[in-house]
């Protein structure tokens, strides 16, 4: 993860929702 992430708060909730939606897709390319 970048510093820059860990500093402004709605860029690090917008990391994590984009790597959580990214494991969304492969469960459901897995099915």
């Amino acid at each position: 993860m970048m510093v820059s992430s860990l500093r402004d708060p709605f860029l690090s909730v917008t990391a994590c929702t984009v790597f959580f939606l990214t494991l969304l897709q492969q469960q459901v390319l897995i099915y």
